[in-house]
């Protein structure tokens, strides 16, 4: 297995559903065995641009970011990152993840957002479909529960809960695996 191609992706949206606009990316190179992170990349979407190519919030998640932390709400609402346009944000992930062996997601949510942005945006993807892996699925099979984990950084910050999950990824990976700690 190849350690230095695994990527794990997070995003913060505005909605739940594969239209939902995309404010905040996060992703990580990372080591399966060890968890050691490699190159990142972090990028806050200017939410009007995104409203511009047709993406749609609703409002139950709207309400949901108003519950959460002034740090995780002012990093996507207070252009704390360097926020740019959606195309271009987009246009720059799928750069970065040019010759990532997997991609590490819930892949339910944050494959399904990325790449229906990439459809609508018309951006080539740079991974194939079958590259996607889904954390929740590995972390099921291996008895994993990500409550049982510490936090990484703030919850809902895209970049940190790409190190969150790669934590327990690690440990799943591990107990499928039989490894010793």
């Amino acid at each position: 297995m190849d350690t230095n191609q695994h990527l794990m992706i997070d995003f913060e949206t505005l909605g739940v559903n594969f239209n939902a606009p995309i404010i905040q990316i996060g992703a990580c190179y990372f080591n399966p065995q060890t968890g050691r992170v490699g190159p990142e990349f972090e990028r806050g979407v200017d939410l009007d641009s995104s409203l511009k190519e047709g993406f749609s919030p609703d409002a139950s998640t709207i309400r949901w970011w108003m519950n959460q932390t002034d740090i995780a709400r002012g990093s996507v609402f207070n252009n704390s990152l360097n926020t740019v346009g959606v195309r271009e944000a987009i246009g720059d992930l799928t750069s970065f993840m040019e010759g990532a062996l997997s991609v590490w997601s819930h892949a339910t949510a944050d494959a399904v957002w990325l790449t229906n942005h990439q459809r609508v945006l018309g951006i080539p993807p740079s991974v194939h479909f079958t590259q996607y892996k889904d954390i929740r699925t590995l972390t099921y099979l291996a008895g994993v529960n990500s409550a049982d984990f510490a936090p990484v950084g703030e919850a809902h910050v895209a970049l940190d809960d790409c190190k969150f999950q790669i934590s327990y990824c690690i440990e799943a990976i591990r107990v499928l695996n039989k490894e010793e700690r």
